[in-house]
């Protein structure tokens, strides 16, 4: 008996399923689309003109700082991250709102990293040109911190210590008692 990919229903079905999953995603999506294929740029750009337009108004008022803040958004915003000036990876902000804050996070494993003391720096460009310029905004950042060489636990050291001496023992004796027969 031969084992087939698709042997538990014919192979026309999963084609069958994949082009009903096609079609009810067009079914959703395209009326939509043609009715107002333009709504959401529309919307953005109405966005754009009203803070615009409240920044002017707020001219010589105490809130025109503020004003003036609140109708900028950082956009997709790489952030950086450095271990001992050496790039270990890079994270991306999709949007920062004006005037708040973002919390992004990394997970780096300090593989053949020396024990010691160890900087970190990240910085975050704005306008992707490679440089950390702070005045329009762009954060670099660092901090120190110490890895430490632990060494393997004795509980460790005994039990891999058994896990290969004990079928080493066992396998010698199988060829003893073969031997003697």
């Amino acid at each position: 008996m031969r084992c087939v990919l698709g042997a538990l229903r014919p192979w026309w079905h999963t084609v069958l399923q994949f082009t009903a999953g096609v079609a009810w995603a067009l079914l959703l999506l395209v009326p939509g689309w043609l009715l107002s294929p333009r709504s959401v740029e529309r919307r953005l750009v109405a966005e754009v003109y009203h803070d615009i337009a409240a920044g002017l108004r707020a001219i010589g008022t105490p809130g025109a700082g503020a004003a003036r803040r609140s109708t900028t958004a950082a956009l997709n915003v790489t952030v950086s991250w450095y271990v001992d000036k050496a790039l270990v990876g890079t994270s991306t902000i999709a949007q920062i709102a004006a005037n708040s804050d973002a919390t992004v996070t990394f997970d780096y494993l300090p593989a053949g990293l020396s024990a010691g003391p160890h900087t970190v720096m990240v910085t975050a460009d704005l306008d992707h040109d490679g440089v950390i310029n702070q005045a329009r905004g762009e954060v670099a950042t660092s901090t120190l911190f110490y890895n430490q060489a632990v060494p393997p636990a004795p509980g460790w050291i005994i039990l891999v210590g058994l896990a290969v001496f004990l079928p080493v023992l066992l396998g010698m004796v199988a060829l003893r008692r073969r031997g003697q027969r």
